[in-house]
């Protein structure tokens, strides 16, 4: 499958209403869907700090909201600084007022 390129504002109009309430676990859901749907990725995660909060994509029937989050991706952003990525992967630190809250996580 080929992602596509989708202007940042329409991801950010689509998501944002939920993300007003907080990364809860409908925000999570709403940036996962829309990210695996406009962008063509293969899979994606979204976590809190403690468990997924949603997963859209390849490996559904094996990962999912209440798993406990992929520990090495974690671990590099936390050592490595803000966000991961390879030609396979992405990883992004959600964070909140200047802590952070979560990750993103995406495959392709």
């Amino acid at each position: 499958m080929r992602r596509r390129r989708v202007p940042a504002l329409e991801l950010l109009d689509v998501t944002l209403p939920e993300l007003r309430h907080g990364l809860t676990e409908g925000a999570a859901r709403s940036i996962a869907y829309e990210l695996f749907e406009k962008l063509g990725y293969g899979a994606v995660a979204v976590t809190d700090l403690h468990q997924v909060l949603a997963f859209v994509g390849a490996g559904v029937d094996h990962h999912g909201a209440g798993d406990r989050p992929i520990r090495p991706v974690e671990q590099k952003l936390d050592v490595g600084g803000r966000k991961v990525a390879d030609a396979q992967k992405m990883a992004v630190r959600v964070e909140w007022q200047g802590r952070s809250v979560g990750h993103l996580k995406a495959l392709l």
